[in-house]
């Protein structure tokens, strides 16, 4: 699977044709590469022939850090050089960084020596932008982009289509830094989620969300695991469903935690919990 989903890699040719002159994106064509592929028209035609070239035929370029997947190049770029515009605050900047996180990475700000001195003789600082991964990049298993790939083909299969619809608007909102609209519509996909399994399992479809982890946690044999705490008939030992569920609904304001770092979070742990517990509804829905 490619590092890009297709809209991080059209919002990463949308800052380069906002923070670029044609002469300044003229000479980086010309050094990945691509400047024939790009033609010579208007600077918007050529960025979104950059796009369909990098979604087509990502083939590995020249680049300062090395060579490396056009795409990776395109992100790197418009992240770090902003020789004409500072892009930061458009709405193609918020869609580049929403889409990022979506593949499972972040900006971050880092501060590096520029090998000279101010005129006080202390050496010159600057900052810059760069690009991490939030998690580790040789554990296949926990790709954010690979997680919500399964759960969406999970959803189809087990036929939960009300949940299915509930995390494409998370996801649509997500993408637009909507963070109050993607949190609400994750919360109605979890708890359609937990509703479905129940219902499979024998629940009374308008139970409530306790009626509902009940089900799922004396189910013979039963869906939720006592030994892994993930539900407990006793409300007073930790429950992972039932905290994660409360974890979604919290009260009142938060000063200083991050909408978007927070947004990020619920949807990442979300949508792992959801499937391991697919995983576990299939496995029994074969078995059966």
């Amino acid at each position: 699977m490619p590092d890009f989903n297709n809209m991080t890699i059209v919002a990463a040719s949308e800052v380069i044709e906002y923070s670029h002159t044609q002469n300044q994106f003229s000479s980086r064509a010309t050094q990945w590469g691509v400047d024939r592929e790009c033609g010579g028209g208007a600077l918007l035609s050529r960025t979104n022939a950059l796009a369909q070239l990098a979604l087509n035929n990502d083939r590995d370029v020249y680049t300062p850090l090395g060579t490396m997947a056009l795409s990776r190049a395109m992100v790197e770029h418009a992240i770090g050089e902003h020789p004409h515009r500072d892009p930061t605050g458009q709405p193609f900047w918020t869609r580049l960084i929403a889409g990022l996180r979506l593949d499972g990475f972040e900006v971050c700000e880092e501060e590096y020596e520029t090998g000279a001195d101010d005129i006080f003789g202390n050496s010159r600082v600057v900052t810059r932008l760069v690009l991490r991964r939030m998690l580790p990049d040789d554990v296949p298993s926990m790709d954010v982009r690979a997680v919500q790939s399964e759960l969406e083909t999970l959803l189809i299969k087990l036929g939960l289509t009300v949940a299915k619809g509930h995390l494409d608007q998370c996801i649509a909102a997500f993408s637009r830094g909507d963070w109050a609209a993607s949190n609400a519509q994750l919360r109605s996909c979890f708890e359609a989620v937990i509703h479905g399994i129940s219902e499979r399992l024998g629940n009374d479809p308008k139970a409530n969300m306790a009626q509902y982890l009940k089900v799922l946690g004396e189910a013979n044999p039963a869906f939720l695991y006592p030994e892994y705490n993930e539900w407990h008939l006793q409300d007073q030992k930790p429950q992972f469903i039932k905290g994660l569920w409360a974890r979604l609904h919290p009260e009142g304001s938060h000063p200083g935690l991050s909408e978007e770092d927070d947004c990020t979070f619920r949807l990442q742990i979300v949508t792992i919990t959801l499937r391991l517990l697919l995983r576990r509804l299939d496995a029994r829905s074969a078995a059966a």
